[in-house]
């Protein structure tokens, strides 16, 4: 986590030496939408080149720190939370934390000294600190958040990095894709009651699905691969949390034979760890779904795909409901 904050402090300090007053972009000052986000590498050449400046430190040092970090590459983001007078070495930068001690989820503010150096101001900083300073008049702050997204991006300061934030690029072939699979089985439902994740983001809800076939006792193949990223279902707010919300999420073939073996979880950004999930199969075997995130995972299932195998149960309108999650397959 330090090696993280590190290097998106180092690359918002150089945008700030360059160009304190990035607000006036015309593209940021254009961006619509509630909170727009750019990323970092847009920022600063852009920034460098209307101030027609070069950067004190070399700048890719820092994009490139993220670049095939355990087989994943990520790209360093700014998403504007709140708006207010004064320039960017007025306001105050938040990340998303964990503590290993707790396993919770938590945010650290920062503001710019003197010096130009992004420091610490608050190790645990609220949703109420928050909404306290956001709210009040003299003296409030701007906010920023700085994060890293999956997608790179393309040179292009008009697009925001909104649709990729907190993602994990999908696997291929992890049977998770969205779009309208006729003759399929697909998750058709799914209710959040535990967000997993700290107050500054949305959960990012993601799965793995995997289809085994079997040829003889012991003997199972797939021609499936999974990312550990999974696929992302959807994102989920905190005034979306105990709903049912309608999704429309593949999951295998109604023509398929052989056992899916399902995973749904709240999908977290390096440095989150790899967890792993195990659970017996049919006819002596073991299945291992591996995932990245802080959390262990809301539910993982075997379910028979036009097979009876012996305690997996069916696919075909298949449910469950558990203190964190409720989800049904159709």
């Amino acid at each position: 986590m330090a090696y993280k904050e590190f290097h998106l402090s180092n690359l918002m300090e150089q945008v700030l030496e360059v160009n304190p007053d990035f607000e006036e972009l015309d593209e940021l000052k254009s961006a619509k939408g509630e909170e727009p986000t750019f990323y970092l590498e847009n920022l600063l050449s852009r920034s460098l080149e209307q101030k027609q400046s070069s950067a004190k430190k070399d700048p890719f040092k820092s994009l490139e720190a993220f670049i095939d970090l355990e087989g994943e590459s990520w790209y360093p983001v700014l998403k504007r939370l709140k708006r207010k007078k004064g320039n960017g070495k007025k306001a105050i930068y938040l990340f998303n934390s964990y503590d290993e001690a707790t396993g919770k989820e938590f945010v650290k503010a920062f503001k710019v000294n003197k010096r130009g150096k992004l420091k610490l101001l608050k190790r645990n900083f609220t949703k109420e600190m928050f909404d306290t300073d956001s709210e009040s008049g003299k003296g409030a702050s701007s906010y920023y958040q700085l994060s890293i997204v999956s997608c790179a991006p393309d040179g292009d300061m008009k697009k925001s990095a909104e649709g990729c934030l907190g993602g994990g690029g999908g696997g291929g072939g992890s049977g998770g894709g969205g779009g309208s699979v006729p003759s399929s089985f697909k998750l058709k439902t799914i209710n959040i009651k535990d967000k997993k994740e700290g107050w500054l983001n949305r959960a990012d809800i993601h799965h793995i699905a995997v289809l085994w076939e079997f040829f003889e006792p012991n003997t199972f193949y797939s021609s499936m691969f999974y990312h550990i990223s999974g696929t992302e279902i959807r994102k989920v707010k905190k005034k979306e949390l105990n709903e049912n919300l309608s999704v429309d999420k593949f999951l295998a073939s109604r023509n398929a034979s052989g056992v899916l073996q399902y995973l749904i979880f709240e999908h977290d950004n390096f440095p989150a760890p790899e967890q792993e999930s195990i659970i017996s199969g049919p006819l002596g075997t073991t299945f291992e779904i591996k995932y990245r995130s802080w959390n262990k995972d809301y539910h993982h299932q075997l379910l028979n795909v036009n097979q009876s195998n012996p305690g997996i149960p069916s696919i075909s309108n298949f449910s469950i409901d558990k203190n964190e999650i409720y989800y049904k397959i159709q």
